[in-house]
Parts: C-alpha cells; structure tokens; sequence
C-alpha cells in the first residue's frame, strides 16, 4: 500500500505537475477550491481559508500521512488587501494542526511553499540567502506569505517547517503572468513597449516549473531538517538581457528608451485610468532590484539544482507565442491574476 501524502493547491500550475510527478509514489489526496482535479489523485473540493473545513476533513481522515506541501494560496496583482490573505493567514494553523495529529511519523515532512517576494531585496549587489532579511515589499502577496510561515513556525517550531523559497516559476509555455504579459506587450507591439523605467542591469531570478517540482520531491524524500531553502536560478536575467533576446526573437523590438522610475510610474497611473492593465506603477518598485541567489544550502542538504536557466528557455518560449498564438494566450489566460478572475471562478 503507498503512503498517503497530502498536497494542497493540487489543481494548480505546481499542484497539477506534483500529482503527476508522484503519483506513482504516493496515494495523493488533493486539496484544492478548484471544482475539478487530476485524475491521478483523489481530489477533495475544499476551502483551505476556511477553517471549520479544514478540522472537517481531519476528522473524516481515516488513514496517517507521510507528508503535506502546502502550495494553497491566494494572490493577485490587485495589490489589495484582500480578506482571502486574512482568510488563508487565520486557517493555516488548523492545516498544521491537522497533519501533526495524523503524520505517520515524526520525520513526516510539512513543506511550506514560499515566495522570493517575501524577502528583502539587496541594495549593494549582495547574493540572497534563506537567513536574508524578510520585508514585506511592495506587494501585499509577499506580508501574507510571510505571516502564513510566522503562525505555522509559532506552532510548531521551526525544526519543523520546511520552507522552500521559490523564485518566479515559469514553464515551457511561460504561465508566468509577468513574463507572459511581458512578452505580449511586445509581441502586439503595445503602448510603452520601447520604454523602460528603472536600472536595466537589474533583474529577477526564475525557476522552470520541472525543477520547482524536482525541489519539492526532493524535499518530501530527503528527511531533510526543517528550515528555509531557495529554489531558483542562482543568477538572475536582467532586464538587458530579458530585451535583448526579445529583440532578437520578436519583429520590431527595438532598443529601449530609459526614463526615470517617478516618469514611469505616472505614465503607468495614466494608462490604467481608462482600462485596467497588468503593469502598475508598484510593480516599478523592483526594477532596480538585482537578486542572485546563494543556494548553496539547497544543494548540499536537499541535493538539489535548477537543470534549466530562463535565458535559455525564453527564446523557446516566444516562438511557441508566436506559432500557436490561440493555445499561448488560452494557456496562460488560465492564470488568475485580477481578483475579478477569482471572483469569476469561485463566486467569492
């Protein structure tokens, strides 16, 4: 008989490839809002900020578990104060409280999904490390993910939760929002598509969907000790680079015009007054930000290293915009990033 392991947000883009991955493993049960899962687990319809729900299904629970990754979570580029962040923030404990009285042993792992966003970024060039202070930054998203992990470590200590820190997950066919949204405005040749606001030898770090999963496994298998790891392409791309191969791959790309942050936030102000669009004069805050990640420590105790770099991947991932345009823009239009969108989908 397989262990039974429990995966939250399994119908999501890292739930989904998690299922998949381990299946053949593991009894999965499937946690997710969504109304429909993979067939290769047992999917229970639940609201994970719901609280009564969650002791719900523990209390049905009829077998131990070997382990829980926690990938359930909400976010938006809203960059609101949504009551779903407050919802989430005040159930977690009872998912922990939850899998500690069923966990089929000490060892059993409780994997918490954490975010590169959560993490102050470094002003003089320094790489980032697990122990880097944590900030809560310009985006809502990034204080929630940093509560969620103060409430579960206050329960059971911080030998006990494993924090993997992801960078930016992307996949062959981007589903990343602001890499998809990045490469359409260039694609379609939108407005302020020449323009950039910022110091364009910053830049983000990136993680391929395949290899984020490959941590979490990794993570699940390893017994490794609790505490927080990074998961992303130790380099990051700059924002030169990320052009440059736009320019290369998409007709009409032309070299960037630089402006200074302030102009560029007014200029985003301004083209959002009529129509809401994706890029927002907050998301400005980070383009003076150069992470390079130290992840030394996820290489030596989870034995683990990202097998693909973005650089690499993005050419690939631009001719696939360009010859399945339909399928490109259906895949990654599937991607919640307006709380409208949540709202469309789940009534709340």
């Amino acid at each position: 008989m397989k262990p039974t392991l429990i995966i939250t947000g399994s119908s999501g883009l890292i739930g989904r490839r998690l299922v998949e991955m381990l299946s053949n493993q593991y009894d999965i049960l499937g946690l997710d809002i969504a109304r429909r899962g993979s067939n290769k687990c047992r999917h229970i319809r639940i609201d994970l900020g719901d609280s009564d729900s969650i002791e719900m299904f523990f209390a049905s629970l009829d077998r131990p578990i070997a382990g829980l990754i926690n990938l359930a979570s909400y976010y938006d580029f809203d960059n609101t104060d949504s009551v779903h962040y407050h919802r989430m923030i005040e159930a977690s404990p009872h998912l922990l409280l939850g899998f500690l009285e069923h966990r089929d042993s000490a060892s059993a792992p409780f994997i918490q999904a954490g975010s590169l966003a959560s993490l102050q970024y470094p002003s003089g060039g320094e790489k980032l490390t697990p122990d880097s202070t944590r900030s809560d930054g310009p985006w809502v998203y990034a204080r929630f993910k940093n509560e969620c992990l103060d409430h579960l470590i206050k329960i059971a200590g911080e030998e006990n939760i494993v924090e993997l820190i992801l960078a930016g997950v992307y996949s062959k066919y981007c589903q990343l929002p602001p890499v998809f949204h990045l490469i359409e405005m260039h694609r379609t040749k939108q407005l302020g598509h020449r323009i950039f606001a910022g110091d364009i030898n910053g830049g983000l770090c990136y993680v391929h969907l395949d290899d984020a999963c490959q941590a979490f496994k990794a993570a699940l298998e390893n017994n490794v000790p609790g505490g927080s790891y990074l998961v992303g392409e130790p380099e990051k791309i700059t924002h030169k680079e990320m052009f440059r191969i736009l320019e290369a791959y998409i007709e009409g790309s032309s070299d960037k015009i630089q402006i200074p942050l302030l102009l560029g936030k007014i200029g985003l102000k301004i083209t959002n007054i009529f129509k809401r669009k994706f890029f927002q004069p907050w998301m400005l805050d980070y383009a003076d930000a150069k992470f390079d990640l130290d992840i030394s420590k996820t290489e030596t105790v989870l034995g683990w290293v990202p097998r693909h770099r973005i650089a690499d991947e993005m050419p690939k991932i631009i001719e696939y915009a360009i010859s399945e345009t339909d399928n490109w823009i259906l895949i990654n239009k599937m991607n919640r990033w307006h709380s409208r969108h949540w709202r469309r989908t789940y009534g709340h």
